[in-house]
Formats: structure tokens, C-alpha cells, sequence
């Protein structure tokens, strides 16, 4: 959930809370994905969901990453290290 904080006071604050809708989410994962599918710049559906996730990480206006303990995440290590120095984005992890 989100909850909007900011200039309310009416009559002189413009409604900038119904400037932000909608909010738009790009959510990379995929029901149709198959995980058999090599991991690879040269396999089609692999190039594809990489190159629409560069597309959209451009695209937004705020990148939220997690990381969680034990899971290799390749792609998104490569995602951090290409925004590391924006100021859209946000990372997160597990304790531990």
C-alpha cells in the first residue's frame, strides 16, 4: 500500500494526489515463463523479457529491489550496478 504524504491545504495546494493516478507497476514476472529455458543472451524468450525490463528499469520513475538471502540474482545484480548511481532507486533486503 502507499500512502500519500504532502501539501493538502485546500484552496491553495493544487490536488496533486490525483496527479499520480494511475500509478503505473512494471512487474517483471511471468506466468508463461519456463524455467527449463536457458538463461541466455542467444534463447529468444530470455532476450526478450531482459531487454523489456532495461526498457521499463528507463522507464520509471522509481525502482524498488530486493534482494533475498540465498537466492541468486543475477539479473538484478546487473540492474543494481547500471542504476546504482540514480536517485529512483530503492533497495531492499531480508535480515540475515
Amino acid at each position: 500500500s502507499v500512502f500519500l504524504v504532502g501539501s493538502i491545504e485546500m484552496g491553495k495546494a493544487i490536488d496533486w494526489q490525483q496527479e499520480l493516478n494511475p500509478i503505473t507497476i512494471f512487474n517483471p514476472r511471468r506466468d508463461d515463463w519456463d524455467k527449463s529455458w536457458e538463461q541466455g543472451i542467444t534463447n529468444p524468450p530470455f532476450r526478450e523479457q531482459v531487454t523489456w525490463e532495461l526498457d521499463r528499469l528507463d522507464e520509471a520513475d522509481v525502482i524498488a529491489l530486493f534482494f533475498r538471502p540465498g537466492i541468486l540474482s543475477l539479473i538484478s545484480l546487473l540492474e543494481l550496478g547500471i542504476h546504482l548511481r540514480s536517485s529512483k532507486l530503492v533497495v531492499c533486503c531480508s535480515k540475515g
